[in-house]
């Protein structure tokens, strides 16, 4: 057996045939880890983009692995959030999550629009397992160096506030996905 060629691979998702893009992002999806979080959210939407140009024989055949391989790069590039944009008591570092969280989402909305039903579930639990971790993230960020007790209480207070919207958001879509799981 040859080696996994992900260059080539890569490529190919991108600027193949029309008819065998989604073919190849799959082929490159099952070693995402060969993949940066970028180019692993890139194959995602390439699946999305192009299946309807796969033969829906072929469609037929791949979609469990449609299944398999889209919420497992979903889940990969979420748990990397931490070390990709960590966050701190610092308004640019939790920006900096956010927009990666923005990615995250732009694939998943490309996921979700697949004819697949079974899929929509497990890309919406990771979607909200993405704003569960980022509130826990902010509510777990240590206080800086230097601050005097009531300036730590307002940090403290203002930590407390912006992790809210993001914990109701991921308990909202963590709702919405067991709705779709149970054909809701």
């Amino acid at each position: 057996p040859s080696a996994f060629d992900g260059d080539l691979v890569f490529y190919k998702a991108r600027f193949g045939a029309s008819s065998e893009r989604a073919l190849w992002a799959l082929g490159a999806l099952e070693n995402a880890k060969a993949f940066g979080h970028k180019d692993r959210l890139l194959l995602v939407e390439l699946v999305a983009q192009n299946w309807d140009d796969v033969d829906p024989l072929y469609r037929t055949a791949l979609t469990p692995r449609v299944i398999r391989l889209i919420p497992s790069a979903l889940s990969m590039t979420r748990t990397s959030l931490a070390t990709l944009a960590p966050l701190g008591a610092d308004q640019v570092m939790i920006q900096r999550r956010i927009n990666r969280i923005k990615e995250l989402e732009a694939a998943s909305s490309a996921a979700m629009k697949l004819p697949i039903t079974a899929l929509r579930a497990p890309v919406l639990m990771e979607i909200a397992e993405t704003y569960l971790d980022l509130a826990r993230g902010i509510a777990t960020i240590p206080d800086p160096k230097g601050l005097n007790e009531a300036e730590l209480a307002e940090l403290r207070n203002t930590l407390v506030s912006v992790t809210l919207p993001f914990e109701e958001k991921g308990q909202d879509l963590r709702r919405k996905a067991f709705e779709v799981a149970s054909g809701g």
